[in-house]
């Protein structure tokens, strides 16, 4: 018994860091937006920070197991996701440029700095393991 509350302890005591790591940067992200001194981009960064607390909320399984979001509501937060998504869409190579990801990192073809998406994106074909090898199947169809 003693072990196996132990090894039952060790998954709320994950989900409980987890969500008190969700509720500390959510916090300080108010915290900065307020003493964000331009205006619109105190209003981009609102727009990210409802963003951020909605897709907690929709990745967030305990607070639906213990009820506190019901499942009628999922259909609502994923609405304001896409309509979050969307409003953003425009700032969005501003807030990945303020944030600073080095492309080795981001390790995007089409998301570069430099813009050259098409070059990126024919190479990454290219050195794709076995992109010009014929397939495992080729022996069945041409026998």
């Amino acid at each position: 018994p003693f072990d196996a509350w132990n090894n039952i302890q060790i998954l709320s005591a994950q989900e409980a860091a987890r969500s008190y790591c969700d509720l500390y940067i959510y916090n300080e992200f108010v915290a900065r937006v307020e003493k964000c001194k331009d205006e619109a981009t105190r209003e981009v960064l609102s727009q990210l920070h409802e963003l951020m607390g909605y897709y907690i909320l929709e990745k967030d399984v305990v607070l639906r197991d213990l009820r506190y979001i019901r499942m009628e509501d999922t259909p609502y937060i994923k609405e304001k996701i896409k309509k979050l998504c969307k409003d953003l869409k425009d700032q969005m190579v501003g807030i990945i440029d303020a944030i600073a990801i080095p492309d080795s990192l981001l390790g995007s073809a089409i998301g570069a700095y430099d813009g050259d998406i098409y070059r990126r994106f024919t190479d990454a074909i290219k050195n794709a393991p076995g992109c010009f090898d014929k397939p495992f199947y080729w022996k069945d169809i041409h026998n």
